[in-house]
């Protein structure tokens, strides 16, 4: 297994979506893919874009990174009240990064490429009453030397004009930015996601989230950590849950990967399977907007 060092993690916005083989898994009510066998959204990329074997072993506060990443960023997110331990443990397993983490990176988006987004779906199930449970992920590699700069960025402001993938509508909005808030955490947004258009069906579907993004050691440049979470969750009528991480990982001297995790739990939607396509688009969607944004990002946004 990889040993990826704390020097290497990034996090940042969640728009956060069926597939083949089971990953056992402790709570019953999720279905996993295998690694290496996870949903191909109309393209793959072949060879992969990052050697994840030459990301070496780097110390960050007494922890290797990949350790670093999975015990104590559950730790660093918990300053919110909230919980994102289920979430970690998609990519995390024995307090360590999994091969689902160093699939997904190495799989990673690079703009220009030609290439169509990866968009990994590692859980889905339909309950009762229609409630679905989907987990879904992408990464992308971006000529970043710094992922902790990735928040300063304003990267969510790239989503205001909206993300149109096939027949899909989706429009993201920052209602408030904060700096330096407290509590390790380096930047707080407040984000309003606005679905107006599921492959073509009239859908609305609107919710708010709080993002947060946190160094992991204040003496390291390389490594942050992002969560998201859903606020008015009694109000929300079509969510349960949308739960969120962005890992960056700095690969070399002048790239990065930033990896991106959501869970969403859906209700009140008597077509599932619109719902998962509708999601899976438009996270392939998403991906290709920031990863764009964040090379050519100038300044001053």
């Amino acid at each position: 297994m990889l040993r990826l060092s704390l020097s290497v993690i990034a996090a940042g916005a969640m728009i956060f979506l069926a597939c083949s083989s089971e990953i056992k898994d402790s709570s019953p009510e999720v279905k996993r893919q295998a690694a290496g066998k996870t949903n191909d959204v109309e393209a793959t990329i072949d060879p992969p874009v990052v050697d994840v074997e030459s990301v070496k072993e780097k110390d960050v506060a007494g922890l290797p990174l990949n350790e670093a990443i999975c015990q104590q960023g559950p730790v660093a997110t918990q300053v919110t009240g909230q919980d994102f331990s289920r979430q970690f443990s998609f990519v995390c397993s024995d307090g360590k990064t999994n091969e689902t983490f160093d699939q997904i990176i190495s799989e990673s988006y690079v703009p220009g490429s030609g290439q169509e987004p990866k968009v990994h779906l590692l859980a889905s199930e339909v309950g009762e009453l229609f409630v679905t449970n989907l987990v879904i992920a992408y990464a992308i590699k971006v000529p970043l030397s710094d992922p902790t700069s990735f928040a300063s960025m304003n990267p969510f402001s790239s989503f205001a004009e909206g993300i149109r993938r096939k027949q899909s509508d989706l429009v993201i909005t920052v209602e408030s930015s904060e700096t330096f808030p407290g509590n390790a955490v380096v930047q707080r947004q407040v984000l309003h996601y606005d679905l107006q258009r599921a492959r073509n069906a009239g859908i609305f579907d609107q919710r708010r989230t709080e993002f947060n993004s946190y160094l992991l050691n204040e003496k390291s440049r390389e490594v942050i950590i992002g969560s998201e979470h859903l606020l008015d969750v009694e109000q929300n009528p079509n969510y349960h849950l949308a739960n969120g991480l962005l890992i960056g990982v700095k690969i070399d001297e002048t790239h990065s990967v930033l990896l991106f995790l959501t869970e969403l739990v859906v209700k009140n939607r008597i077509d599932p399977s619109r719902m998962e396509t509708t999601i899976v688009d438009l996270n392939g969607g998403a991906a290709e907007i920031l990863a764009d944004y964040v090379s050519n990002y100038q300044g001053g946004e």
